[in-house]
């Protein structure tokens, strides 16, 4: 038992570090992502795989996904609905998860001329040519991005890029795409140009072209059948394109998928350096393509947004010339490969999905110097 004295000091020596300063908090640092809940995430993908079948067969919805709800905590789901029409008759929640509709346009292929307001990445530069920049096959007048670098898994030598299908391999009078329902097989060997025949002079394809047309994974039109990605590689060398991103620096060797949330970095033709969100996951989109190519359904892909003031002009996720841009995190990891935008939002195929696909992974080795020829 204490005595009257030792108890004084004991309750003298508590009072005095009761008056001592309380550390300050370590600030926050900005991270790509907010931690949000994987059993929230996953009880959200269980009730959009029951009910999206549904859901995507009523007028004027172009997708669902996973995202947050207008309060920015809750998950839901995301049902992207046409601006200015009737939205479905759904209830508030669908299986205990909150439902959030979210107006778009229709979600198209990017292409188109670089008069959107943006810094126009599409000059004719000198090898080894940087990602993020113009570029397109010399089938066609159009303009796409250059994705990222990569080789042959199991074969470091087998190098060259990965852009969309529908940039790379666009053929026939409407420059459909590689698919399949309408048939429009793919030109292997098809020269690849820099910039994109729509940025060069006379719509010519420059010489040397930077790569030729090797593979491609063809879509399905129709919404009855479903695409993971669209995509391409093309055969090329570390001589003649670069594995840096123009604007964002050096990739790292490892992908990963898109997180809800997440702050990412774009680099493209049109769009220049971007910044954007990742409002949707999971989801299920409805793409069109230009002309006779149709409309294809994908299945797993992220819809992101622009973050307000990101932009070097007008405010968009991505715009039409930015199909094959480049998303990656502030730690420059790859998640993603742009390909289709409704002029606000962007959709991006998630960049596991597309190297496996292609059977390819990206090339961190160092660039050569330029070369006289493609591969």
């Amino acid at each position: 038992m204490l005595k009257p004295r030792s108890l004084f000091i004991v309750v003298a020596m508590l009072a005095a570090t009761s008056f001592l300063p309380t550390p300050k908090a370590a600030a926050q640092r900005p991270t790509d992502e907010t931690q949000i809940s994987d059993a929230l995430i996953n009880t959200a993908k269980a009730a959009q795989a029951k009910h999206q079948g549904t859901i995507l067969k009523q007028p004027g919805v172009h997708g669902i996904g996973v995202g947050l709800m207008e309060d920015g905590k809750r998950v839901g789901i995301h049902v992207f609905v046409a601006k200015g029409q009737q939205r479905p008759a759904l209830p508030a929640e669908l299986d205990g998860v909150p439902v959030r509709f979210v107006e778009s346009g229709r979600f198209m292929a990017h292409n188109g001329p670089c008069d959107s307001g943006g810094p126009c990445h599409f000059e004719t530069l000198a090898f080894p040519v940087q990602m993020g920049n113009s570029t397109s096959n010399d089938n066609g007048i159009f303009a796409g991005t250059l994705g990222y670098r990569v080789f042959r898994r199991g074969d470091p030598s087998q190098v060259g890029y990965i852009v969309p299908n529908h940039v790379a391999a666009a053929s026939g009078p409407d420059f459909c795409p590689a698919q399949i329902n309408p048939e429009n097989l793919a030109a292997f060997g098809t020269n690849q140009c820099q910039p994109g025949r729509l940025d060069a002079a006379g719509n010519a394809c420059i010489a040397p072209p930077i790569g030729d047309l090797v593979q491609v994974i063809p879509l399905v039109m129709g919404e009855e059948y479903l695409n993971t990605v669209d995509a391409a590689f093309v055969r090329s060398n570390r001589g003649c394109v670069s594995k840096t991103i123009r604007d964002i620096g050096n990739p790292s060797s490892t992908p990963a998928f898109p997180t809800l949330n997440s702050t990412l970095k774009l680099s493209g033709r049109t769009s220049g350096l971007r910044t954007v969100k990742v409002v949707a996951i999971n989801v299920t989109v409805d793409v069109g393509y230009d002309s006779a190519g149709g409309t294809a359904r994908f299945v797993n892909q992220a819809v992101t947004e622009p973050i307000p003031g990101s932009a070097a002009s007008g405010l968009a996720a991505s715009l039409p010339g930015d199909s094959g841009a480049p998303v990656v995190t502030s730690k420059r990891k790859p998640i993603g490969m742009n390909f289709a935008g409704d002029g606000f939002f962007g959709v991006i195929n998630p960049m596991p999905l597309v190297l496996d696909a292609l059977g390819v992974q990206i090339d961190t080795s160092g660039d050569l110097p330029a070369s006289a020829s493609c591969p």
